[in-house]
């Protein structure tokens, strides 16, 4: 039946063919791919240019000599490598294998303190990958490396279509006594690892390295003298099979591998797969202890491996057979099947039953309302939530942290409904007496699962909102402990965290206090729990995801960023007459120069405000300094005749202000996450004078879209006073400060990119 459908059609597929001649997997998988599509379609075409990356230009070459490419002449298109996805065609698929990684996460490894030419060079790059893979409306990945990368670096998700082997000529045979390292002899695969371990070590066990590659000087420098060590160079086809059929291990240990066909390879042959905890994709077919060992990427903990499959062959051979039978769901058939499924959707409504399914039901919970949406947290709620898809109802459970409100159920956007209960007197007054034995400090939200017994109705909600929903999204850790028990095992558990609470709490918390000492430890232990149960965690900037993973050791594979956004479509950068208009709305003296800083009532922004008033205004007579928000009502005393305190703003007024000054200031010293109130800065085309601190979590991609500057007085007042003699300068940040996040902080697209997650995770 799928012959019959497709037979008329033709199909190219897009490769890049290595300049250096040499073949290897990419290669096998275009030999695959090419001959399943061949069994579906009338015609399949594999295209294939040279791609020369030795320098900048001439990767640039390659992008446009593919983006210049006219294949009219075919039904549909399938990319794959980079840059191959830069073809424009109406049917095309994504089918990613990698972009250039030496600009995404090989960076740093490769370009150690990179100068700016270099960060500019990266930024141009993800730019253009952003921009082309964007426009592809079906995306697939060769796995969950490559599409956990197009994530993080380009905001883009591709469904994982793991690829068979391209020649299925593998087989089992009796093992003998080495262990087999096939591949390039390159320095990501991190080849040697494996010569060291067996340097370190006793064991009888010979090594047998097959390949060839710019490592190759080097590692056999390392082995000499070492008779157990033994580069084969370059094998046929066919002496490959054999050196897999005949060993006892297979060694695979690279560095954030892509996909690697080593580790099917090896399971084909019946052979178990020694790989490391940073290896990438082999993690996701390695278990440990069951199909092979995963070890830390050390020779010691690789030596130790390899002990214990020559100490113990049948073992070996079981975990051998288990990989066997774990990849035997992996086939060309579906992989073919499922392109061109995509590709000619349009053309096939039977495959679009998608949008007929019920609808996802979420629920998120918390303990603050949404709406006004005021303060960094609720702004990040209804961003977050507030268009996940069509097919998505959002319901929010959340209550109101101050005493006096009354029960809401409400409608805030089309797909999210928000249920506000207020907590109990009983709970007010107990949240007051721990603040008070707390130093004064409001703890109202970290006590949540202390004291929420006391609000019963809050509960009711909650569990009911559980009771209904497909997924379960934690916003902060407090409500978790509470319903735990009522998670169902087949939700989608989500943790979205706002930041790293543990690490946050501990810099506000006197830990000499006996009841903060409780409360910081309720805090990590709450926090702890609610990520090692979801399945997927959203972090709001890779710092967070980073500093998660070494004090609580959560997998990285389920961390996602989802950055903190703005709605760019309610907040522009204002024409002169706006601006002039906005400035005698607000008071402010069309020749003086205006700056803003804005925030809730919080200790890390009342250190702000306070340093503003202290240190800016009085060394900066010339400025007036706008402290606008909540944080106003902690600015107290006598205050510098520049400093001008609003209060408490809702969106209007807020928006009024950031159309009326001319730079921002954002001195943040301490806190977690990344401050939202930035993207309200850069949104309304606000150069922005910000510590590292306030900076955290955003990606500028190498545009001058701020300036950030030392912590100290003196380092900022500088910066500041280069900002107000240089209009021109001021102009140009404030320009890249508005790109930086039409492209990658907008909300109406950060929303979206997070249903699409969800519902990736969920079927």
């Amino acid at each position: 039946m799928t012959e019959e459908i497709y037979a008329g059609k033709s199909v190219a597929v897009l490769a890049v063919s290595s300049t250096s001649g040499e073949a290897g997997g990419a290669e096998r998988f275009y030999q695959g791919l090419v001959s399943a599509l061949q069994k579906r379609v009338g015609h399949v075409e594999l295209i294939s240019l040279p791609a020369d990356e030795s320098t900048f230009e001439s990767i640039l070459k390659n992008y446009d000599e593919w983006s210049e490419l006219d294949l009219s002449s075919f039904d549909m298109v399938v990319s794959t490598k980079v840059p191959t996805y830069l073809v424009t065609h109406p049917c095309h698929v994504l089918y990613l294998v990698h972009t250039v990684r030496v600009f995404y996460d090989m960076f740093d490894d490769v370009f150690p303190g990179a100068n700016q030419a270099l960060v500019d060079q990266r930024a141009l790059i993800q730019r253009l990958d952003t921009k082309a893979i964007a426009k592809i409306k079906h995306r697939f990945s060769i796995g969950y490396e490559v599409s956990a990368r197009l994530d993080q670096w380009n905001n883009l998700d591709a469904k994982v279509l793991h690829p068979p082997l391209g020649a299925d000529l593998f087989h089992e045979g009796e093992s003998e006594d080495y262990f087999f390292m096939p591949g390039r002899l390159h320095p990501w695969k991190r080849v040697d690892l494996a010569v060291r371990a067996i340097k370190s070590s006793d064991l009888p066990n010979r090594l047998l390295i097959a390949g060839t590659g710019d490592a190759e000087k080097e590692l056999k420098e390392l082995s000499a003298g070492d008779s157990r060590i033994v580069f084969l160079g370059y094998v046929s086809d066919e002496q490959l099979v054999e050196l897999y059929a005949k060993a006892l291990a297979v060694i695979f240990v690279p560095l954030r591998e892509d996909y690697g066909y080593v580790t099917l390879e090896a399971y084909k042959s019946g052979k178990p797969v020694i790989t490391c905890s940073d290896s990438g994709e082999p993690l996701h077919f390695v278990k440990h202890n069951e199909s092979g060992i995963v070890c830390d990427p050390d020779p010691h903990s690789i030596c130790a491996a390899m002990q214990k499959v020559a100490d113990d062959k049948e073992f070996a051979k079981i975990m051998g057979q288990n990989g066997k039978r774990s990849i035997a769901h992996i086939t060309w058939e579906n992989v073919a099947d499922t392109l061109l499924t995509s590709g000619f959707s349009e053309a096939q409504p039977e495959f679009v039953a998608d949008d007929k399914r019920a609808p996802t039901k979420v629920a998120v919970l918390d303990m603050q309302p949404i709406d006004p949406p005021v303060g960094g947290g609720r702004l990040r709620l209804l961003g977050l939530y507030h268009a996940l898809g069509e097919n998505l109802e959002t319901r929010y459970v959340g209550t109101y942290d101050w005493p006096g409100e009354k029960y809401r159920r409400h409608q805030l956007t089309a797909t999210l409904e928000e249920i506000d209960v207020p907590l109990s007197d009983a709970h007010h007054a107990a949240a007051a007496q721990l603040a008070r034995e707390a130093g004064g400090k409001t703890v109202i939200d970290i006590a949540f699962a202390r004291l929420c017994h006391l609000s019963p109705n809050y509960l009711a909600a909650a569990r009911e909102a559980i009771e209904w929903a497909d997924v379960v999204v934690f916003s902060h850790p407090w409500v978790f402990p509470l319903v735990e028990q009522d998670l169902k095992p087949s939700q989608l558990v989500i943790y979205d965290s706002h930041n790293v609470e543990g690490f946050l709490r501990a810099q506000l918390m006197d830990r000499h206090n006996p009841t903060e000492a409780n409360l910081l430890r309720e805090v990590v232990q709450a926090e702890y729990y609610a990520g090692k149960r979801a399945q997927l965690i959203f972090t709001c900037s890779q710092e967070d995801a980073d500093l998660f993973a070494r004090i609580y050791e959560w997998p990285e594979n389920k961390m996602k960023v989802v950055p903190n956004g703005v709605m760019t479509s309610k907040i522009n950068r204002p024409s002169e007459e706006k601006k002039t208009s906005a400035k005698q709305a607000v008071g402010l003296l069309e020749n003086r120069i205006a700056a803003i800083f804005l925030g809730s009532n919080y200790l890390p922004n009342v250190e702000a405000a306070t340093f503003i008033v202290e240190e800016l205004a009085s060394s900066l007579p010339e400025i007036d300094f706008v402290i606008a928000g909540g944080v106003g009502t902690c600015v107290t005393g006598k205050l510098p005749k520049n400093i001008i305190v609003t209060g408490f703003i809702d969106d209007g007024q807020k928006l009024t202000w950031l159309q009326a000054v001319d730079f921002a200031v954002n001195p943040m010293f301490s806190g977690s996450g990344t401050n939202i109130k930035m993207f309200d800065f850069m949104a309304a085309g606000l150069p922005v004078v910000t510590t590292s601190i306030g900076a955290r979590g955003i990606d500028v991609g190498g545009r001058n879209a701020m300036a950030v500057t030392e912590a100290g007085a003196e380092s900022f007042i500088e910066v500041i006073r280069s900002i107000v003699c240089e209009p021109e300068l001021r102009e140009h940040i404030g320009n890249e400060a508005r790109s930086c996040v039409e492209e990658g902080y907008a909300w109406e697209q950060i929303s979206k990119h997070a249903g699409s997650m969800i519902v990736s995770m969920f079927r």
